[in-house]
């Protein structure tokens, strides 16, 4: 996740080719929205992972269940 927002700002801050001389790019309006997006995106794709992984350990244990109560 941190090399694609890497990957991200880098391609902001080179819109475009500068003059030698000229003062550094500076990012585009949109940048810092397009950047807070990419992190949402990214922060929903780990919980993601999380509610995948929690419902699979919740398919084990139920394995781990005896299907008869009274068994308990």
């Amino acid at each position: 996740m941190r090399a694609l927002l890497v990957a991200a700002w880098l391609a902001m801050m080179a819109g475009g080719q500068s003059p030698p001389k000229s003062p550094p790019l500076s990012p585009r309006p949109d940048a810092a929205a397009r950047v807070k997006q990419l992190m949402k995106d990214g922060e929903a794709a780990r919980q993601a992972e999380l509610l995948d992984e929690a419902i699979r350990i919740c398919g084990e244990v139920v394995k781990l269940v005896p299907r008869n109560a009274e068994a308990w």
